[in-house]
C-alpha cells in the first residue's frame, strides 16, 4: 500500500448495478448522490488527511477510525455507527491468530472502511460488486463484510480443534510422542484467537441492539446468525484452551511418572545390595578375626555367600511385590 492510492476501493451502491467511482468523486460525495462505499488505506497520509479535514467527520470518528490500537466494539455517535472488527489474516506467510483489524463508520448513506493489511472478506466483497452483485445500501454492504470474516473464522478454529485431537490421541498411545513445543504454540494460538474473538461476539450484539435504520430486519437477522457463529468459535476456544492443558498435565504426569519409575527402580537396586556392600565393607576392615582371611577358599565362600543373600533380598521385594 502506497499514499498515491489512498482509496482501494469505492462503489456507488445502485443495487443490481453498483458502479466503481474514482477517488475523485468520493471527494465531492453528498448524501443527494446516493449511497457509497468507500475502503481506505489507513496508512495514507491523503486518507487520513481526508479524513481528518474533508470527510465532515465528527473529530472523535475520525482520531477512532486512524487509531494504531483499538479492540472490536461499536459506538453510537451522532447519525451513525463506529464499528471495529477483527479477521483472521489469510495472507501469506502470516500468523491466523495476528487477526487484522478493519475500522468502519456506518452512515445512512455512506460506509467507510480502513485496513492496515489486506482482508480477504473486503476484497471479496469489492470483487462481487466488481462482477455485477450489486448491492442496495451500506447495510448490505457492511452485513457482506461481517459475513465474511465471520466464515473465514471457521476453518482456523476448526484447524486448532482437529489438532488438538491428534494430540489427544497420541497423548494417550505410548507409542508416540506428542512434541511439546507443537502443543505450546497450538495452546498460544487458542488463547490469541480468544482475545480477539470473544469481544467481536459483543461487539456485534451491540451492533444487533443498535438503533439504526440504514441496517432493515433482513440484515439484522443476518447479523444475529453472525452472532451465534462468532459465540460457538468463543465456546470452542474456551473448550480448546482447556483441552490444551488437560493435554499439557498428561504429558507432565506421564514424565512424572517415568521419573518416579526409574527413581523407585534404583532405590530397590540400592536396597537388594545395600547388605551386600555392608558385609563386604566390614570383611574389608584391616583388623583380626576376619573370617577366612587365611583360607586359599574364603573368597569362593564369600562370593557364594553374597550371592546367596542378594538372591534372598531380590526374592524378598518379588513376595512383597515391590517389583
Amino acid at each position: 500500500m502506497s499514499d498515491q492510492k489512498p482509496c482501494l476501493h469505492a462503489f456507488r451502491l445502485d443495487g443490481s448495478q453498483a458502479r466503481s467511482v474514482a477517488w475523485e468523486e468520493i471527494l465531492l460525495w453528498s448524501p443527494d448522490r446516493g449511497p457509497v462505499w468507500v475502503h481506505l488505506d489507513r496508512t495514507s497520509a491523503e486518507s487520513q488527511a481526508w479524513l481528518r479535514n474533508g470527510a465532515d467527520l465528527d473529530p472523535h470518528v475520525a482520531e477512532g477510525l486512524l487509531a494504531s490500537t483499538t479492540r472490536p466494539r461499536v459506538e453510537s455517535i451522532g447519525g451513525g455507527l463506529f464499528i471495529t472488527l477483527r479477521g483472521v489474516n489469510l495472507n501469506s506467510g502470516a500468523d491466523p491468530s495476528d487477526m487484522i483489524s478493519i475500522r468502519l463508520w456506518v452512515e445512512p448513506h455512506r460506509l467507510i472502511t480502513l485496513q492496515r493489511e489486506p482482508l480477504r472478506s473486503v476484497a471479496a466483497v469489492a470483487e462481487r460488486l466488481e462482477r455485477g452483485e450489486g448491492f442496495a445500501s451500506v447495510g448490505a454492504v457492511l452485513v457482506a463484510i461481517i459475513n465474511g470474516i465471520t466464515e473465514r473464522m471457521g476453518p482456523v478454529v476448526d484447524r486448532v480443534d482437529e489438532m488438538l485431537d491428534e494430540l489427544e490421541d497420541r497423548a494417550v498411545d505410548p507409542s508416540s510422542v506428542v512434541n511439546h513445543a507443537d502443543l505450546v504454540a497450538l495452546r498460544q494460538e487458542a488463547i490469541m484467537l480468544h482475545r480477539h474473538i470473544k469481544p467481536q461476539a459483543q461487539a456485534l450484539i451491540d451492533l444487533h441492539a443498535a438503533k439504526f435504520d440504514a441496517i432493515d430486519a433482513k440484515q439484522r437477522r443476518a447479523i444475529k446468525e453472525a452472532i451465534s457463529r462468532v459465540t460457538r468459535f468463543v465456546e470452542d476456544l474456551d473448550a480448546d484452551k482447556g483441552r490444551a492443558a488437560v493435554i499439557q498435565d498428561e504429558l507432565a504426569n506421564q514424565l512424572a511418572q517415568g521419573i518416579n519409575q526409574r527413581i523407585y527402580a534404583v532405590t530397590i537396586i540400592a536396597a537388594i545390595f545395600l547388605p551386600l556392600t555392608f558385609i563386604a565393607g566390614l570383611l574389608g576392615a584391616n583388623v583380626g578375626g576376619i573370617p577366612w582371611a587365611t583360607n586359599p577358599y574364603g573368597f569362593v565362600y564369600l562370593c557364594i555367600i553374597l550371592g546367596l543373600i542378594g538372591f534372598g533380598a531380590f526374592a524378598v521385594v518379588r513376595w512383597c511385590k515391590w517389583l
